[in-house]
């Protein structure tokens, strides 16, 4: 992959005036929130909500696509990263490049992630790559992730959510439904774990589904075999579902797979409005994340969680208990408390299991969601707050790549 041209990108400034606002929005709470304090949380009986429905999106850092809010941890400006031959490059604004022309998938599998990882300072994001290559140090500003951004300021931003595990999504999304993995890289194929949060769900006589597939063209719980195949359905489902308030109790979503980050912004604006004008919505937390970095850059050395994780398979293996880079998470319901959370222990993948688990009273899958960070800490279920009654996001025009 060749060098982008940034000078292009800073030149095209067709619809700049339509993020304005989003833009203005980034200084909000320039302190950090009341919400970052740790929450005591109410008997689960009392939790006012029935619905969590989680929206998966793939391979962009916090930094890459929200380092836009100081307030939530956040940084873009005045980062240098070291390349193969040593020299030092900034990062970069990608402007209104939503196509990221001539752009393939950067390394971002375990392997990749510990060259990334360095030293526990985050300093090789540009090892993994060739020489003039600085995709890795590229980010969105404001105006370029409006449906995002929308919820990102009108709800609750997690400045402190880390992916599951430094490694790829298959890995990532193993710890999201399972609360561990056997499987390594995204080339991995079926996995061996029996028990996943869809058991505990069905042990309880709750409902879930999982809607969507994968790039892949199969939905993630294929992976288990055929045990889940009546949770399935197609992505359009959701939002009929949602607006005719026919929502299970926890709905996993996978994002259509499209070329450019208009594709994640269209689906982020299509879920949410679905929900909001659903009858359930009073009901409903909705969780917004990414499942890992991507290759991106963040300036937030991940933390280490306790996890007893044992693959089975022929060695070698990432550390499990490493937390992958920040991920962008934004947690939406009429009791999120606004602002950003960024002290405290680790949000991760499990932290949505957590909360499920805690909410209905389930069992523990494991070690790792007994241990992980309630997602219910990002919530006041003392009191609602008035919400965005929509999100509308217009796909800018198809530039073309030159």
């Amino acid at each position: 992959m060749g060098r982008i041209d940034r000078r292009d990108f800073l030149r095209a400034g067709a619809g700049a005036a339509a993020f304005a606002g989003l833009a203005a929005c980034s200084t909000r709470g320039a302190s950090q929130s009341p919400s970052d304090e740790p929450r005591a949380l109410i008997d689960p009986h009392d939790a006012p909500f029935d619905h969590v429905v989680v929206l998966t999106l793939t391979g962009r850092s916090f930094d890459h696509l929200l380092g836009w809010l100081p307030a939530a941890g956040g940084r873009q400006h005045g980062l240098v990263y070291r390349d193969v031959d040593g020299e030092l490059h900034d990062t970069w604004d990608l402007g209104v490049d939503v196509e990221q022309c001539g752009g393939t998938a950067l390394p971002h599998q375990w392997t990749d992630a510990a060259v990334h990882l360095g030293d526990d300072d985050n300093r090789g994001f540009l090892l993994t790559v060739g020489t003039g290559d600085l995709t890795p140090l590229a980010y969105f500003s404001a105006r370029a992730v409006p449906a995002l951004g929308r919820l990102a300021t009108s709800f609750t931003t997690l400045g402190n959510y880390f992916a599951s595990v430094n490694a790829g999504s298959v890995p990532n999304r193993m710890y999201l439904h399972a609360g561990a993995t056997d499987l390594d890289t995204d080339e991995d194929g079926a996995s061996d774990i029996r028990a996943t949060i869809w058991d505990r769900l069905r042990a309880a006589d709750l409902t879930g589904r999982c809607y969507g597939v994968g790039a892949n063209g199969q939905p993630f719980v294929a992976r288990f075999g055929h045990r889940y195949d009546d949770l399935v359905r197609p992505y359009r489902a959701l939002l009929t579902d949602a607006r005719a308030g026919r929502l299970p109790t926890v709905a996993f979503v996978e994002a259509p797979v499209g070329p450019d980050v208009r594709t994640d912004q269209t689906t982020v604006a299509e879920v949410f409005t679905a929900l909001r004008k659903g009858p359930r919505w009073e009901r409903t937390v909705f969780v917004v994340h990414h499942d890992q970095w991507g290759g991106y850059f963040d300036h937030v050395p991940p933390p280490k969680v306790i996890d007893a994780n044992v693959n089975p398979r022929p060695g070698p293996h990432p550390d499990y208990s490493q937390l992958g880079f920040r991920v962008p998470c934004v947690v939406a319901s009429p009791f999120s408390t606004g602002g950003a959370m960024v002290g405290g222990n680790p949000f991760e993948h499990a932290s949505i299991l957590r909360m499920i688990e805690w909410r209905w009273e389930l069992r523990a899958l494991g070690v790792r969601d007994r241990n992980a960070r309630n997602l219910a800490e990002a919530f006041d279920f003392t009191r609602a707050r008035s919400t965005p009654d929509a999100v509308a996001y217009r796909p800018p025009a198809d530039r073309g790549c030159r």
